[in-house]
């Protein structure tokens, strides 16, 4: 469950969750964001640069986008068939962008919103959003 928002604690979305299962380097991990400022250090070749990929990927960025893979399906651990990514993206209260479309039309979005795309070994994944392809 969210905790409440403190007054003006920040007027962006976050991220405040990211589980990998099967992604490039990582069997399963889970990372909890800090909503203000996080940082990634460790050793080369530990996957820190796999975290930024998965938030991509998870986004609905393409291995064409990204400069260390040809195809989505490389992003798949070695000896697995599919790998799965959950983005927790969480929007504060004080958001100025909550509740608008780009089009100016009022929507209603829940205080956390879930991504979860999985993909498989044997080419292409499941649609990163909400069950729909991002276009």
């Amino acid at each position: 469950e969210l905790e409440e928002e403190e007054e003006g604690a920040g007027a962006f979305p976050y991220f405040s969750k990211l589980v990998l299962d099967n992604f490039q380097c990582h069997n399963m991990l889970t990372v909890n964001w800090n909503k203000k400022l996080n940082f990634v250090t460790g050793d080369n070749g530990t996957g820190k640069s796999a975290l930024l990929q998965a938030i991509a990927v998870a986004l609905g960025s393409k291995a064409s986008d990204q400069a260390r893979m040809s195809s989505i399906k490389d992003y798949v651990g070695r000896c697995h068939s599919k790998a799965k990514i959950v983005l927790h993206l969480v929007q504060p209260k004080d958001d100025m962008y909550r509740g608008k479309s780009t089009l100016g039309e009022p929507f209603n979005l829940t205080q956390e919103i879930i991504i979860e795309r999985s993909i498989f070994k044997g080419g292409g994944g499941g649609p990163p959003f909400n069950k729909v392809p991002l276009t």
